[in-house]
């Protein structure tokens, strides 16, 4: 009797034993994500925010209020600033139409695009799917780093002008259009012309020479 007692007990352990192995291989693998990032990419310009990568909720932009009442980092003012200025002076006119956005703002935006979609007959799960295609859920938006623009033309659309524009000379002033429609089986984002992310002139410059994104950029270490 007291050998099937004993037999009985250690049944019980090994699940409990196997459960905690698990949470420790998982907890490893979470870690090794996170370390994963190259040291020469942890730079402020080169922060990757993404689903796989959400933004520290320790996270603090240091901001700078523009004249339309939008705020970006402060850090990448001055590169915008020049882009803006010689944009104009060649013809073309550029307007941030949307800069740092607040965790509670995201998550405003991603919960009232769900709405929207439930409204047009999906179901809560079908309308979140199709939110996230347009909108990242709060804490993976690179809008809330501050580091990015999106930008319109003088009419409040970006006209093929502009995105031509940009296109060319964004690289420049270290922007580099951060969702494509070629990189979104990588970014997990559909194609927006509009969204510029700053990278640093370097960063931007060899993202556009080797056709990266900034997941591969980081990937290839940042720096080669």
């Amino acid at each position: 009797m007291a050998k099937k007692r004993k037999r009985k007990l250690r049944l019980g352990i090994l699940p409990a034993i196997a459960v905690l192995v698990f949470a420790g291989i998982f907890l490893t693998v979470k870690s090794v994500q996170k370390e994963s990032i190259p040291a020469s990419c942890r730079e402020w310009n080169l922060i990757l925010v993404n689903r796989d990568h959400p933004l520290p909720e320790s996270y603090e932009a240091q901001l700078l209020k523009l004249s339309n009442g939008e705020y970006v980092d402060e850090r990448m003012y001055p590169y915008l600033q020049e882009m803006f200025d010689q944009a104009r002076a060649q013809g073309v006119t550029l307007y941030v139409r949307s800069g740092y956005r607040s965790r509670e703002k995201q998550e405003e935006i991603f919960e009232r695009r769900i709405q929207s979609y439930i409204d047009q007959g999906m179901s809560h799960d079908e309308a979140k799917a199709e939110t996230e295609k347009w909108v990242l859920p709060p804490g993976t938006s690179e809008h809330e780093t501050g580091l990015c623009v999106d930008i319109n033309s003088k009419d409040r659309y970006l006209n093929q002008k502009t995105a031509d524009w940009l296109h060319e000379h964004a690289a420049e002033y270290g922007f580099v259009q951060r969702y494509r429609t070629d990189k979104s089986d990588i970014t997990g984002v559909n194609n927006e012309d509009w969204h510029y992310r700053y990278v640093g002139k370097e960063a931007a410059e060899a993202m556009v020479r080797d056709d990266l994104c900034l997941e591969e950029y980081v990937r290839k270490g940042c720096s080669y």
